[in-house]
This record gives structure tokens, sequence and C-alpha cells, in this order.
């Protein structure tokens, strides 16, 4: 068994890590750019439904979790891994109950859950955390 500092280990298998703290689309706009620039270098025919993810995740934190106060951020963290991408995003709404809202209206994250290869929801209801493996 191998031990290492949490740097010494993110600098083993994490090949980049980006964080962006957003509190509109319109600045969600601008930071998708950028995203896309990295997605482009790490996926090849995949980044698109990444990045149309991505979308649907930040757009449901500004909708659903801040209900549009654009005073509350979402956090967005991407980690670009040797063979796979871990997105977490985040509001600071009150939370919801994510499998009623897959039950009522849920189409983006029907979307979110056939792009991604895996999806896990927090107890509160205001992080997803997907993962997309590089194919």
């Amino acid at each position: 068994m191998s031990y290492y500092s949490i740097n010494e280990w993110e600098n083993r298998i994490m090949k980049r890590v980006e964080t962006y703290c957003i509190y509109s689309m319109n600045e969600y706009k601008k930071v998708r750019k950028m995203i896309h620039e990295t997605l482009v270098d790490y996926f090849s025919g995949d980044k698109m439904l990444v990045d149309l993810a991505l979308f649907e995740a930040v757009k449901n934190a500004m909708e659903h979790g801040n209900q549009g106060n654009s005073n509350n951020p979402i956090e967005i963290k991407l980690h670009f891994l040797d063979h796979s991408l871990i997105a977490r995003i985040e509001d600071q709404g009150k939370g919801s109950n994510w499998q009623d809202d897959l039950d009522k209206n849920g189409e983006g994250l029907h979307l979110i859950g056939q792009i991604m290869d895996s999806v896990v929801y927090s107890k509160k209801g205001n992080q997803i955390l997907m993962r997309k493996w590089v194919s």
C-alpha cells in the first residue's frame, strides 16, 4: 500500500482541476467557452454530449436549486483524471428530492443520466456528481 499526501495524490492522479463560481447563466456562457476548450483537448467524440450534460446540470442548479437568485453562487468543479472527468455542480439552495424531480418532469436529469457514465446526488439535493470515462 502506498501513502501520499493529498497534494501528491492529486498531482499523480489528476491531470487538471478547474473550479468556477458563477451567479447567472450569462456568466456560465463565458465559462462554458473555457470548459469547452478543455473538453476538446480531453475528449474526442463525446465532448459535445459532456458539454450538454454540464449545461443541463448548471441550468438545473440555477433554476431549481438557487431558484434564479443571482445572489447565490453555483460552484462548478471539474477534475480531469487520466481516463475520466469527474464534475461536481453545487448550488446554495435548500436542496430537493432529485427522485421526485425525475418522476415529475426531469428531462434534464434524464439527459444527464443518459450521457454520463455515473451520476450521484447529495443527500441534501443541492449537489450533483457526474463521471464520464474517456472513450
